[in-house]
């Protein structure tokens, strides 16, 4: 973030609609106004679309699995200092929801833009921060910022007190973009964050023993969450409760450690996250744990999840702190499932770093069964500039594979 000094005919116009009745030379509305965002450009390339499994487009981050696709993605946040305690925080973005643009089906389309932020934030209060209004829900369930993916929004408050060495979060949104939490009865859960369109065998706050699917909850629905954050010689401690009206309750809590050894930097950390449906008897479960290590230009991570044999529906985004995802391989929503992710990585240059990842995913059934391997090369232009090329390979038990390429480029200011 940047403060602004000059702005465009169109900030300048946007800056001026912030200021009161009483119009203000131009020069002071700005003097209090930060800007900064993001604009990200991706494209996909699939051999073969038609062996992914189905409905996986709809739960990994920017995937469409459809052969070709284009991806945009441009965010622009204004803070406006009214007072030396009162800021206000705005949003806007193109693209949003990170929808795909078939090449091989549909021409060119425009980009629609939201205001997706809209909130007030007061620190009047020594070492205490309170945000109300509309804005990312910040819980380890949700994505609240995004360059290049969906984001949780919601209308609430959250405030945030570091009085004592825990820092206690608390947070209420009477209105969230989450959806309903679509249930397949046999097979896979998927908590989803858009409202369900398909109405064949789906009822509300029910479960239909012959459906395949079910919907719980509401769209509009309120969610509560209370949590506690600490760090004490090397290790950061977390726990955090949440309460959705009419649909589900969880808890998470998560360790995390390092530590410094003759040159080589070793991390640990594990999580553990549990979700109950109100529509269900059953736990929802997942635990992940991993070991990096991090030597001059090296570093190599393993990580290891498992779900309940009821179910591993435990986050309303797979890019979420509670979740595990790799580029087409997932755990969240998967039943009585394992997951292993290897990484390891040099950076060649400065600026340019080659990684390889091997991940793979067993579930409770052969259908759930994937794996994958792919080799990405990042290149950091400068610190706001960067971008990386992914090439892999996408396999699933029954099918052949699928080769799957992607280009990304990011810029933030």
């Amino acid at each position: 973030m940047k403060k602004i000094a000059k702005l465009s005919l169109v900030a300048a116009v946007a800056v001026a609609g912030l200021t009161t009745a009483n119009a203000q030379p131009l020069e002071e509305a700005i003097k209090n106004v930060d800007v900064s965002g993001s604009v990200v450009y991706r494209y996909n390339d699939y051999s073969d679309d038609t062996n992914l499994p189905s409905g996986l487009e709809t739960t990994v981050k920017g995937s469409d699995k459809t052969g070709t696709n284009n991806y945009y993605k441009a965010v622009a946040n204004l803070k406006a200092g009214i007072t030396d305690d009162v800021a206000l925080n705005t949003s806007v973005s193109a693209n949003n929801n990170y929808a795909a643009f078939d090449t091989s089906t549909s021409g060119d389309a425009n980009v629609a833009v939201e205001l997706t932020k809209v909130n007030f934030a007061y620190t009047g209060v020594k070492d205490t921060t309170v945000l109300a209004g509309k804005m990312g829900v910040p819980t380890p369930w949700t994505v609240a910022s995004q360059i290049d993916g969906n984001e949780q929004t919601g209308t609430g408050a959250v405030v945030i007190n570091s009085s004592t060495p825990v820092t206690f979060i608390g947070a209420y949104f009477n209105q969230t973009n989450f959806g309903k939490t679509t249930v397949k009865s046999a097979g896979n859960h998927s908590l989803t964050t858009a409202k369900v369109t398909d109405t064949t065998g789906y009822t509300a706050n029910a479960v239909t023993a012959n459906a395949d699917k079910i919907a719980v909850g509401k769209d509009a629905n309120s969610i509560a969450v209370v949590g506690a954050k600490t760090s004490f010689t090397g290790v950061d401690l977390e726990a955090y409760y949440a309460d959705q009206v009419d649909t589900l309750e969880s808890y998470t809590a998560a360790a995390d450690y390092k530590i410094a050894l003759d040159g080589v930097t070793l991390g640990t950390g594990i999580r553990y996250t549990n979700l109950q449906l109100d529509a269900l008897t059953t736990d929802d479960e997942l635990t992940k744990g991993y070991i990096s290590a991090v030597a001059g230009i090296f570093d190599a991570k393993v990580t290891y999840g498992v779900t309940g044999k009821d179910g591993g529906l435990v986050a309303y985004d797979n890019d979420a702190g509670t979740a595990m995802l790799g580029w087409n391989t997932y755990l969240n929503g998967q039943i009585d499932a394992d997951y292993l992710q290897l990484h390891a990585g040099v950076q060649v240059l400065p600026k340019l770093n080659i990684a390889l990842n091997h991940y793979e995913v067993n579930g409770n059934t052969v259908d759930d069964d994937a794996k994958e391997i792919f080799t990405q090369i990042t290149y950091a232009h400068s610190k706001n500039l960067s971008t990386y090329v992914r090439l892999g390979q996408y396999e699933t038990a029954n099918n052949d594979a699928t080769d799957a390429g992607r280009l990304q480029v990011a810029y933030k200011f």
